[in-house]
C-alpha cells in the first residue's frame, strides 16, 4: 500500500480484485468489458470503483492471462494460494487447533444411544479426548497421543472396564 492511498481505497482495490479472480475462475470472460458488467449485474461496479481501466490494471498486476481459447484464465497457483488464504482464515476465526499424532478407539453401542455415550466419554475425560464420531451403534473417540498410543489404550480400557461392572 502507498503511503498516499487511503486505507478504504486499498481495500476496496483488495476486495475488487478478489472479485475479478472468483469471477474469473468461474466464468468464461473474453474481454474487460465483459468483466466490468458482471460486476454490474452484481451491482459491485459503483462500490468497488469497476471500469475496464481498473480491470485491466489489476489483471496485469495479477498475472491473469488468457487462455488457448481467448477465456481469460487464473494461474493455478494463484488459485491454490487463495484456497490455502481462505483456509488460514477460517482456523484462525474457528479457533481451530491441530492434534498430532492422534490415536483412537471404538465404543460399540444399541444404535439410539451413540450421542448420549459421546456427550459422557467427552465430560468425563475432556482433558484426553480431542474429538469423536458418532455413527450407528459407534462412538469413535480420537485422543492426542503421546509416543505409543498409550492415552488411547487406557482410556479404551478404563472405559471397557466401566461397561464390564456391576
Amino acid at each position: 500500500m502507498s503511503a498516499n492511498k487511503p486505507v478504504n481505497e486499498e481495500k476496496s482495490k483488495q476486495e475488487r480484485q478478489k472479485m475479478l479472480i472468483e469471477f474469473i475462475l468461474n466464468g468464461q470472460f473474453k474481454t474487460h468489458d465483459e468483466i466490468v458488467k458482471a460486476f454490474d449485474k452484481k451491482g459491485l461496479k459503483k462500490a468497488l470503483k469497476v471500469s475496464q481501466s481498473t480491470i485491466s490494471r489489476d489483471i496485469k498486476e495479477l498475472g491473469i492471462a488468457k487462455s488457448a481459447t481467448g477465456v481469460y484464465v487464473v494461474d493455478p497457483g494463484m488459485a491454490q494460494k487463495r484456497k490455502k488464504d481462505a483456509l488460514a482464515a477460517l482456523l484462525k476465526l474457528s479457533g481451530a487447533s491441530i492434534h498430532y499424532p492422534v490415536s483412537f478407539f471404538c465404543v460399540k453401542c444399541d444404535e439410539g444411544y451413540e450421542r448420549l455415550l459421546a456427550a459422557r466419554i467427552r465430560e468425563a475425560y475432556a482433558a484426553e479426548v480431542v474429538g469423536m464420531v458418532t455413527e450407528s451403534g459407534m462412538v469413535v473417540v480420537f485422543t492426542s497421543e503421546d509416543v505409543g498410543g498409550s492415552v488411547a489404550r487406557r482410556l479404551s480400557a478404563e472405559i471397557s472396564a466401566l461397561a464390564e461392572a456391576e
